[in-house]
């Protein structure tokens, strides 16, 4: 403790904690951003990646990293850029419909999508912990509607599905995207970013134009949202994240992590009055206590392995 508070400087260990729990409050405030955007969610998840994707090619440009990936590889990351499109479009989709809170929240079930992917494609069994924390953050999930599901409006009922696409997505966006690092020619880990996020950003601008959506951006406002948006929340968390997540066992990382979706809820709650009883409070807190639960399992033999040397990905969203 003394080395840590008392020598004058932080421990690296502890300067990983600090370093990712920093990044998950930065990415709390991507829903709000898009929430208040005056323009379609579609049209902002445009703008972010494009932003984003400028920025980290241009990094990956001062460092001298490859750009050019083999004509196999290119098509592991159009991959991986498609899924992430879908997600992010149903996600901003979903955070207009649900709210900032809700849809974070739903989004984060990809950690029970990656475990259910490892039983059925990778023939792992599921942990005892997974087991219980399933149904545990269903029964929240409901708990937080605070209606019953035969009561559900139909805009509700189309958040969910919206929430739900987006975890599916994004869980296949982790799990191509790992393949895009792993196969022969691969790019540095910036260059491949970059390189998915431009993808991704022209196929959203392509359903974007089928859709007739307007790209002009109306005002200051709306600019200044998506600086915060693409600066504060999507560049600066991303650094954050990627320079504390290295630093600390996977385990720990993801529940340091919830502190997005937790902060998300607030956010909801604080600056648009989401009504919410002490059953949707106690929903919210079983859900998170089960993703976290979910996030903790099956790490048992790994629980003091550096995060990037995990051989799976069980962290949240890093949006």
């Amino acid at each position: 403790m003394k080395r840590v508070f008392f020598s004058g400087r932080f421990t690296p260990s502890c300067q990983g904690y600090i370093s990712v729990a920093a990044g998950a409050v930065c990415i709390s405030f991507a829903s709000l951003f898009v929430k208040e955007s005056p323009m379609p969610p579609a049209i902002v998840a445009f703008y972010r990646l494009l932003f984003g994707g400028v920025v980290l090619v241009a990094v990956a440009v001062i460092r001298g990293e490859r750009l050019l990936p083999p004509l196999p590889l290119l098509w592991i990351m159009a991959a991986a850029a498609f899924c992430f499109s879908g997600d992010l479009i149903s996600w901003h989709e979903c955070i207009v419909r649900l709210g900032p809170g809700f849809a974070t929240i739903i989004s984060n079930f990809q950690v029970f999508f990656l475990a259910l992917w490892g039983v059925f494609m990778l023939g792992e069994h599921l942990s005892a912990g997974h087991k219980i924390a399933m149904p545990v953050a269903v029964a929240g999930l409901m708990m937080l509607l605070e209606t019953k599901p035969g009561a559900l409006s139909p805009q509700v009922i189309a958040g969910l599905a919206l929430g739900i696409v987006s975890a599916l997505l994004y869980t296949a966006y982790i799990l191509v995207l790992r393949r895009s690092q792993s196969a022969a020619g691969k790019l540095p880990a910036t260059a491949n970013m970059g390189i998915i996020s431009l993808l991704s950003m022209f196929m959203i601008g392509v359903y974007c134009l089928a859709r007739g959506d307007s790209f002009v951006i109306p005002d200051l406002r709306g600019l200044g949202l998506l600086v915060l948006l693409c600066v504060g929340c999507q560049a600066m968390g991303w650094v954050l994240l990627s320079s504390g997540l290295p630093r600390m066992p996977a385990s720990r990382a993801g529940l340091i992590m919830l502190i997005q979706p937790a902060l998300s809820f607030i956010w909801d709650i604080l600056f648009y009055n989401r009504p919410t009883g002490a059953v949707g409070y106690a929903g919210a807190a079983v859900t998170l206590a089960a993703i976290g639960f979910g996030l903790g399992s099956g790490q048992k033999k790994n629980a003091q392995t550096p995060y990037h040397r995990q051989g799976h990905v069980q962290a949240g969203r890093e949006q």
